[in-house]
């Protein structure tokens, strides 16, 4: 009795399930949600700006969507809040914000903040919805929660809401017209039906309109067709407004599930479920039929019709005609199939797993992970091997009955009809990669499908081969096959893609990589054109002949061009400095949709195409010398390319430096400078050598002199001194005092001319004041105390001028010639002694003397001396004389003034 309620209950449970899975029915629903960058699952409502850029009222704030990103502004970056019930477009350059419990806003979308408040509704009545008026498109009309008023803004005066004046309708009472005051009287721009009413949006075959809480509802003709809600792919039943983009693709805003697309040409009907692993999938009499978890699930076009438990180690199958064929872990298992019944009526005990299972010259062959292939040879299944690999990933049979064995390790095999091996494919013999995952046969051409690409084998050799360079994206090949049009497809985990001469094209439009739900498995149904695509929580049906790519994608548009930070003319030529810092190119946003992306490209003087790394806006930095030439495209994710027509060109002047005439001219100067140096060089060597020889005879006449003066002064004292000691050796005088002072004279006066001498040869640099005062002090000395000769010196001394020795010696030597000339000849009295100093030195001797005839003494070799002297050292002599006496001016570069 347990037993049998036992059996009961599962009875019960596989009805049930059968009826929950009766009522999945084909969606044709795209969801965008956090899975795939949105930044809130919450969103309250949606727009399009005249730019055709997407603006999200969300619970995170207002999120922007261009150019392959979202932006998100909310509190942090300046709003008053973060939940955003409304956004509406106002065209030109803003939108119409409400935050929750913060008030009404005026967004300006270039300055991207906003930038005024519609303070008379800060706290009254939410919006409830916004329409342009029927009567003045200039006008868009709010309407709002629990009220009756409404608003009209200008699109030329955005910033301003204009209350209209509400009247009753004299035909409906319960209908209010709404109407703008203006100079001419009212005008009539909405009533409170129209107001109320929730649009609806069309595509090629449906309207749609939203019920919150309900869903979609979807009509035709007028009626209602069904309900897109929770139960048939819609992501939560919480839809909060739509809109239909410039594209016509319309967007349901959810709360909790993200956006809800239907694209305007939609290409695929979706089965959602709740959990899928594909192990097989197969087609016949207008029905799938999909392997999952043990379960069979038979599709129509609409919904699934049937659902039943088979093994829960089913691996793969086959169906052909009423024979139905399960492989397992457990075995190989034949069916009736009959009215979606299913009749076991044989089993094949195996240890092996089956991998495939297929029909070919009438009978049957299905291949095993580990133990090769059986065949069906009278009624009777034998196995067989290969000698390359018996761990069979995959089988397929190709024009002209051959079969194909697949490995993930070692290539594949290709055996003839009578399974006689004629060929072996691995890395060895130019395969890609021994990672084979699916084969197609056509005519003379196999194509091999691995992680690496697809290869095509022609007369069993490696032809050619299409990898990433090719156009190939994925790591995996899920399906090869030929539509009716003769066109090659290639299905990866990834990536539809279709062979255009040498490339593959991959069409973008067609998303395969659904974020967390991945591709598992994928079927090709030649009888009904049909592609279908099995994932893990939902099975797509996309008929080829539906598939249109977008084949005109949005021009490129330079709006700005920044050199060194500042605007400058756009214009197809453009001259820059030779130390021009940065260039940045702006260009307007061409990828405005999310499911479909578009992309800039750029070249410079025909190299290859480069992404942009910035989704729009393009920078280079310190452009050497030469001209660039600049091309621009765009690509969408079909592979599809707009060139911009003009090409931009940059033309880097050279530096300075690098410019002809600067090169000759610093050869010039670099030849000038180095004659020149050179020229100094020698110049320098012969001035020294010329004051060697000067300084080696005026050395010489310094000697001279000096041998002179001793021998005249000294010499001439010295043998006095001596004359005078042997006469006091020889004299009787009795007294000789006399004598004794006149032998101390000459001594005192040879020992001042030694020092004299001393102080000539060990003098250094000196200065005007020291040579004036060293003077006096000689004077003082050579005179005494009571000379007859009154000698008078005047300082004027105002800038003490430093002097190097050789000049010092020079001026103290003629003024010691000058002295003595007047203590020998001119019987004076009196003598002054003026120095000045200021720009240029001075100094005078005069004398009250007898003077002398200058005519009569010009030969003469001691005034000669002086002029000669004072030549040398850059100083003037004049000799001014007469009977009253004699004045000698000694003057530094200037004239003796009278």
């Amino acid at each position: 009795m347990l037993k049998n309620r036992i059996y009961k209950l599962l009875f019960l449970l596989l009805i049930f399930l059968q009826w929950k899975v009766s009522a999945q029915h084909a969606s044709y629903l795209e969801t965008i949600t956090e899975k795939e960058g949105l930044p809130s699952n919450y969103i309250f409502s949606i727009t399009q700006d005249d730019t055709g850029v997407m603006w999200l009222g969300t619970d995170k704030g207002l999120v922007k969507y261009d150019n392959h990103k979202y932006t998100v502004y909310d509190s942090d970056s300046g709003l008053p809040g973060n939940y955003v019930n409304v956004v509406q477009s106002l065209g030109g350059k803003g939108l119409l914000l409400e935050i929750s419990e913060k008030g009404k806003y005026y967004f300006d979308i270039h300055k991207e903040k906003i930038t005024s408040e519609y303070k008379s509704l800060r706290n009254k009545y939410s919006i409830f919805n916004i329409k342009k008026s029927l009567q003045d498109s200039n006008y868009q009309i709010v309407g709002f929660l629990n009220s009756t008023m409404a608003c009209a803004i200008h699109k030329d005066h955005p910033e301003k809401l204009i209350e209209l004046k509400s009247k009753a309708s004299s035909s409906d009472p319960d209908k209010i017209n709404y109407y703008l005051e203006t100079k001419n009287g009212l005008l009539f721009l909405a009533n409170s039906d129209y107001l109320k009413s929730q649009p609806l949006f069309s595509d090629r075959n449906y309207q749609y309109q939203y019920q919150y809480g309900k869903g979609i509802v979807r009509y035709k003709n007028g009626k209602i067709v069904d309900f897109l809600n929770e139960n048939t792919g819609l992501g939560s039943n919480l839809v909060s407004s739509s809109y239909q983009m410039a594209n016509g693709d319309l967007y349901f805003p959810t709360l909790g599930s993200g956006l809800t697309v239907i694209k305007k040409n939609n290409q695929r009907s979706v089965f959602e479920f709740e959990k899928l692993n594909p192990k097989a999938v197969g087609y016949q009499d207008g029905q799938y039929f999909i392997l999952s978890d043990g379960f069979l699930y038979i599709l129509n076009e609409k919904k699934v019709v049937k659902k039943v438990f088979l093994n829960k180690d089913a691996l793969t199958f086959s169906l052909f005609g009423d024979e139905f064929y399960l492989g397992s872990f457990t075995g190989f298992t034949k069916y009736h199939f009959q009215n979606n019944q299913l009749k076991k009526l044989s089993h094949l005990p195996l240890t092996s797993g089956i991998s495939k299972i297929i029909k070919a010259n009438n009978s049957v062959v299905f291949s095993c992970y580990g133990s090769g292939f059986y065949s069906e040879q009278n009624g009777k299944f034998v196995q067989q091997s290969t000698p390359y690999f018996n761990n069979i990933e995959n089988l397929f049979q190709i024009e002209g009955g051959n079969l194909v064995f697949t490995s993930q390790e070692s290539g594949f095999t290709i055996l003839d009809k009578n399974r006689k091996i004629i060929g072996h494919f691995n890395k060895k013999n130019g395969l890609p990669s021994n990672n084979i995952q699916y084969a197609f046969g056509e005519k003379d051409t196999l194509w091999i499908g691995s992680k690496k690409g697809l290869t095509a084998v022609v007369q069993d050799k490696i032809y050619r081969s299409f990898q990433e360079a090719q156009g190939f994206v994925g790591t995996k090949v899920f399906c090869i096959f030929k539509s009716s049009n003769d066109q090659l497809w290639v299905i990866s985990d990834r990536m539809m893609m279709k062979k255009v001469g040498n490339q593959l094209q991959p069409l973008g439009n067609i998303n395969l990589l659904d974020g967390k739900n991945p591709i598992k498995y994928c079927y090709f149904s030649s009888e009904r054109q049909e592609l279908l695509l099995a994932m893990k929580n939902s099975i797509s049906v996309i008929k080829i002949k539906d598939i249109k790519p977008n084949e005109h994608p949005e021009a490129p548009k330079l709006e700005t061009i920044l050199l060194n930070g500042e605007n400058v003319e756009k214009e197809n030529f453009l001259n820059l400095k030779a130390d021009n810092y940065t260039t940045e190119l702006f260009f307007a946003s061409v990828d405005k949709n999310p499911l479909s992306k578009t992309t800039y490209y750029y070249r410079v003087n025909q190299s290859e195409w480069r992404p942009f790394i910035e989704a729009n806006f393009l920078r280079f930095h310190h452009l050497d010398q030469g001209e660039y030439i600049l091309n621009f495209k765009t690509m969408n994710a079909d592979g599809y390319e707009n060139v911009m027509p003009q090409s931009l060109v940059l033309k880097v002047n050279e530096h300075f430096y690098q410019n002809l005439w600067f090169i000759l001219g610093l050869i010039l100067f670099l030849g000038s400078i180095t004659g020149w140096f050179f020229y100094d060089i020698k110049s320098r060597k012969l001035q020294k050598m010329h004051q060697e020889m000067m300084f080696e005879s005026k050395l010489e006449s310094e000697r001279r002199r000096i041998s002179r003066d001793l021998h005249d002064n000294i010499g001439a004292y010295t043998t006095s001194l001596i004359s005078k000691v042997d006469q006091l050796q020889t004299s009787k005088i009795k007294s000789k005092s006399s004598k004794l002072e006149e032998i101390r004279e000459n001594a005192t006066y040879i020992l001042s001319l030694l020092r004299q001498t001393i102080w000539v040869l060990s003098l250094k640099d000196t200065s005007v004041e020291s040579l004036y005062d060293y003077f006096k002090n000689y004077i003082y000395k050579i005179i005494g105390t009571e000379s007859p000769i009154k000698v008078d010196f005047v300082d004027e001394i105002e800038n003490d001028k430093p002097l190097d020795s050789s000049k010092a010696i020079e001026l103290f030597r003629i003024l010691q010639e000058s002295f003595q000339n007047i203590l020998k000849h001119a019987q004076a009295d009196t003598v002054v002694v003026t120095v000045k100093s200021s720009e240029i030195i001075s100094i005078t001797v005069e004398d009250n003397g007898k003077g002398f005839d200058a005519e009569l003494v010009k030969t003469g070799n001691g005034l000669q001396n002086m002029k000669d002297r004072a030549q040398e050292i850059g100083f003037s002599i004049e000799i001014l004389s007469n009977s009253k006496g004699t004045k000698i001016c000694i003057l530094e570069n200037e004239k003796c003034v009278k």
